[in-house]
């Protein structure tokens, strides 16, 4: 390109857009501010995403740090959430909370799974206690259902809007699998009586309830309780994939 970039701006928008994303993502960021802007304005948030995703990590820096907060929102609602928190990662905590300020729950809630930790710390403690749970809780339960989803059994949701339950079809039965995440304490021998009660009216030949939490030593007694009621109800305790074969072992045991 001419030195100072003194080109027509079509041509070198023209330019840009036909280099490879990667080279256009050097030229993109060597253009001084008046030039950027309309280069940036002529690139549909495809030509963006393909560009930001192929900088190299000093050019993906500063291309974040140039960008509007408002074209960083469009890259995170056209990117999945892994990509996302990469590009995400480069930006100062300033510019973060602004960009999340108009990111939906549930893609905030994919995003603080994936994202470092140092910034999901950040994101949590800058929101309300109860709006920080409330996003915990649904990243929990995607990620119970994504555990389910990779084990050899049917996944059924229970309804619109009902994503802290699901119901698992195995060896030809029935079981209803609720989801527990608390942000403080134990699961209590009250939390099993709760998913004991949603089982309610159902067809299911078991109740099987995951949580994050430590299970407390009043929740054994409430098991064989119900059991001698005639219900068959477990608990187990799920925070990572390490525990995925303690819960995948734990609903064929339900079913024997």
């Amino acid at each position: 390109m001419l030195p100072g970039w003194m080109m027509p701006i079509d041509e070198l928008i023209n330019n840009v857009l036909s280099a490879p994303p990667s080279e256009a993502a050097r030229l993109l960021v060597a253009l001084p501010p008046d030039r950027f802007e309309p280069v940036l304005q002529a690139m549909r948030i495809q030509d963006l995403v393909h560009v930001a995703t192929a900088a190299k990590a000093d050019d993906q820096a500063e291309l974040m740090a140039r960008l509007p907060i408002t074209k960083i929102q469009d890259l995170v609602h056209a990117l999945p959430p892994a990509y996302s928190a990469t590009l995400l990662a480069t930006l100062s905590n300033k510019r973060l909370l602004a960009v999340m300020e108009g990111v939906a729950p549930a893609e905030t809630s994919e995003l603080l799974r994936v994202m470092p930790e140092e910034q999901r710390v950040m994101l949590l403690n800058s929101m309300d206690r109860r709006n920080a749970g409330s996003l915990l809780a649904s990243g929990y339960e995607l990620d119970i259902a994504q555990v389910l989803g990779r084990t050899n059994v049917k996944v059924s949701s229970l309804g619109e809007g009902q994503t802290d339950a699901l119901l698992v079809g195995i060896f030809g039965r029935y079981i209803l699998v609720t989801i527990h995440y608390i942000d403080h304490g134990e699961f209590t021998a009250q939390d099993l009586q709760k998913a004991e009660a949603r089982a309610q009216g159902m067809q299911v030949s078991a109740v099987l309830a995951v949580t994050n939490a430590r299970i407390s030593m009043d929740v054994p007694e409430y098991g064989r309780e119900a059991l001698r009621r005639g219900r068959l109800i477990d608990v187990v305790t799920w925070t990572d994939s390490g525990h995925d074969g303690i819960l995948q072992r734990t609903l064929v045991q339900l079913v024997r």
